[in-house]
């Protein structure tokens, strides 16, 4: 089976806000867009996630099942993701475990920000989170989303690696939200860069990163930027891509475009069995010997077992 998370894929916050959630749009806009792969919002800390009431009235809980069955029927893998808080651990696992199971999810995604890594447990808590997930659903794919940058570019330490550690250990791909500042590739790139060079001290699984698809916190959507980011993931070797966010971007006809127009990942074959070299034919005079030999132990074998204890009794005359 591909790793779900080795697509071109991008985040869904709130599903009503592209295409007011309309089951068939939603999934085919994503289909025409080339998108293998849609992250929607499935679980808040310990509870099922609902948008806001006031601002998508009347619509409820965040994923139905129509939502995710038309995206599968268009060959998209649906992954739920969830911010995570680390307030009651267990509660966080099951309701990740359970809407995993409820809506036969292809992937889960763990959130961990400043709320999660600001409990002085969070290593033991990300052993836990992700360890009573396992318990019930052990074959589904894990990534762990969170800084981009453990450390400053001078070594100075910024977040927890040891919480990062054990989310890796357990997750099956790291993926740094790579939310650049201003609008030009060269910071682009560099926060590329340097994120995989910290990353690379954490962990050396796979890692999906997250480019920026909004404007917000500093960073500019700019279509040029997007194509020369994901241009070098590819150059990279990395086996897949993700965006935030498809709430904002699908607003913006030439950011949309630019994303439009990124090639699909292709699925990373699997690797073929070594040829065995072939055996040189034998002589048949060796043949021959070699049977011969063996034709001579089979006798003396038996032998042995029908006379097990005979022993040559030497002849002395009287």
């Amino acid at each position: 089976m591909t790793n779900p998370f080795f697509t071109k894929a991008i985040f869904s916050w709130n599903v009503p806000a592209v295409d007011g959630g309309n089951p068939a749009k939603f999934a085919d806009r994503l289909k025409a867009a080339g998108f293998e792969a849609v992250y929607l919002k499935a679980a808040d800390g310990g509870f099922a996630f609902t948008p806001n009431r006031i601002t998508y009235l009347g619509w409820g809980e965040n994923i139905r099942a129509d939502m995710v069955s038309a995206l599968k029927g268009r060959g998209i893998k649906v992954i739920g993701w969830q911010f995570n808080y680390g307030d009651n651990i267990l509660k966080e696992a099951d309701i990740a475990a359970s809407q995993t199971l409820r809506f036969n999810l292809d992937g889960w995604i763990f959130d961990i920000e400043s709320k999660f890594e600001a409990n002085t447990n969070a290593v033991s808590n990300a052993y836990a989170l992700c360890n009573e997930y396992r318990k019930r659903c052990p074959s589904i794919p894990l990534g762990f989303c969170s800084w981009a940058q453990w450390r400053s570019s001078t070594g100075v330490l910024w977040h927890n690696e040891n919480m990062a550690k054990a989310f890796m250990e357990k997750c099956d791909v790291g993926m740094p939200m790579m939310y650049w500042g201003g609008s030009s590739p060269s910071t682009a790139l560099w926060l590329l860069n340097e994120s995989l060079r910290l990353w690379r001290n954490i962990t050396n699984k796979p890692i999906i990163p997250v480019g920026r698809a909004y404007t917000g916190d500093g960073g500019y959507l700019n279509a040029g930027t997007m194509t020369a980011f994901a241009n070098e993931v590819r150059n990279k070797g990395l086996r897949g891509l993700s965006w935030w966010l498809l709430d904002q971007v699908v607003k913006d006809v030439s950011a949309w475009g630019a994303l439009t127009a990124i090639p699909k990942f292709a699925p990373v074959p699997e690797p073929q069995p070594e040829p065995q070299p072939e055996q040189p034919e034998q002589p048949l005079e060796q043949k021959l010997a070699a049977l011969e030999k063996r034709v001579a132990a089979l006798e003396k074998l038996h032998q042995n077992e029908l006379y097990p204890y005979s022993v040559s009794i030497p002849y002395v005359s009287k």
